[in-house]
């Protein structure tokens, strides 16, 4: 309340059976005094966040990972020595919590949150949430649906051949009134792999029924 939603540029990389969002979000103090910005999300259900961060002046300062209460004392001694302060909190299973300070009258801040989340199941559609948000001037959506060829090498030397359905949404001064939906790709690959780390999904089955 108080605060203007200006813009949310959000990109999404879907790659089953992992899914990586970033949101960069950038609000606006209407009012004719400094003010201090308090928001909440709730990520999907076990979504992580992987990356905070708040721009001051032209450069991104990187959120550090600290235990709650200490958390809150580097808060209020950056409020003290009157440098910008954020402070992101965990509320419950997959609600968070910022703080920002100060955020000056008629100024703008920016706010970049990232998150991964599993896909349980294979049908799983990736979505990322917007319904409840109140009217944004500018929203642009990107979701990059990732799916691998294994038919035939990529290369003389093996690999595979990764190719990406792009989805693009943009919407101007308009209030969410739904979700974003993106449909899971025929053809994905049944896993990640980054050197000796692998990412599967096993499906068991079973000739009786539970």
């Amino acid at each position: 309340a108080g605060l203007e939603l200006v813009r949310i540029d959000a990109k999404a990389v879907v790659q089953d059976p992992l899914a990586l969002t970033e949101l960069h979000l950038v609000f606006r103090n209407p009012e004719a005094r400094v003010r201090e910005g308090r928001f909440e999300i709730t990520l999907p259900e076990g979504a992580a966040i992987s990356r905070f961060a708040m721009k001051v002046g032209d450069q991104w300062q990187e959120g550090e990972v600290l235990e709650k209460q200490r958390a809150r004392q580097v808060y209020e001694d950056f409020l003290h020595r009157r440098q910008d302060p954020a402070l992101l909190e965990q509320q419950a299973a997959n609600v968070f919590s910022a703080r920002v300070f100060p955020i000056p009258a008629g100024a703008r801040k920016e706010l970049i949150i990232s998150y991964h989340q599993e896909l349980v199941r294979s049908d799983e559609a990736y979505r990322l949430p917007l319904l409840g948000l109140p009217e944004v001037a500018s929203l642009d959506l990107t979701v990059l649906v990732s799916k691998t060829n294994v038919a035939k090498p990529a290369s003389n030397l093996g690999g595979a051949r990764t190719q990406h359905e792009v989805v693009n949404v943009k919407r101007t001064a308009w209030k969410p009134d739904q979700d974003l939906i993106v449909s899971p790709t025929p053809g994905a690959a049944p896993g990640l792999r980054d050197g000796d780390l692998v990412v599967a999904r096993v499906a068991p089955e079973f000739k009786q029924a539970p």
